[in-house]
């Protein structure tokens, strides 16, 4: 049997404000409690401690390791990370500007909550402030997406895979984040699943996560979210 190591979900409440990162105006929700869990495969905490090596394996977000069965994770505290979504197309997203706001630990993004069904694009970007000049982090992505046939190709890496994102993410955060777009649901091949932020320091390891989900979707996912 497969163990896993547990973290938080949480649900939202509404607030509007304005101001960050040199933008006029943006509407911020707060997300406050934590109803659920989700599961991490241990495996893939392994890696993030360094018990186990990544493998590439290709894949829209860069190399791979396949999910497989190992020790019952150690605890981890939590920390802060938020994510910040932006319209490139107009009309894209339900407000141009969105920043959600976690508490400690992340949680659950519900996409059918912030976009409109319009074709387009948008950026995600992600804050983790406590990290932000740490220089042993780690980020990852659990998929929980279907692999997809569309006319440019396959897209996603589909079930069951793990793999780092680190570097790659990180260059997409120094610019204007990661772009997705709507068209045939492009977006939640990419994203669909949990994206996983890792920090260690002396005797301690320090984690948050962020999952993207459509709940009007659910056949284009691995599992309910």
């Amino acid at each position: 049997m497969k163990s896993f190591f547990f973290l938080g979900l949480s649900i939202l409440c509404f607030t509007g404000c304005s101001g960050p990162f040199g933008e006029d105006s943006y509407k911020q929700i707060q997300i406050d409690d934590v109803p659920k869990e989700i599961r991490i495969p241990s495996a893939l905490w392994n890696r993030i401690e360094g018990k186990e090596e990544s493998h590439a394996s290709g894949g829209e977000h860069g190399g791979g390791a396949v999910e497989t069965e190992g020790p019952e994770t150690s605890g981890a505290l939590f920390m802060p990370v938020n994510v910040i979504l932006k319209e490139k197309s107009p009309g894209v997203l339900v407000d141009p500007l969105i920043r959600i706001v976690f508490p400690r630990g992340g949680g659950l993004i519900d996409l059918a909550s912030y976009t409109t069904g319009k074709q387009g694009s948008f950026y995600v970007k992600f804050e983790w402030p406590e990290a932000e000049k740490a220089e042993d982090i780690s980020i990852w992505y659990d998929s929980k997406a279907r692999r997809r046939k569309l006319d440019d190709g396959f897209w996603g890496t589909g079930c069951g895979r793990f793999y780092e994102i680190t570097q790659g993410l990180k260059r997409e955060m120094a610019s204007e984040g990661l772009k997705v777009n709507t068209t045939r649901e492009r977006h939640l091949t990419v994203l669909g699943g949990h994206f996983v932020f890792a920090m260690k320091k002396p005797h301690q390891n320090f984690v948050a996560q962020v999952t993207f989900k459509d709940s009007r979707l659910p056949v284009l996912f691995c599992e309910e979210l």
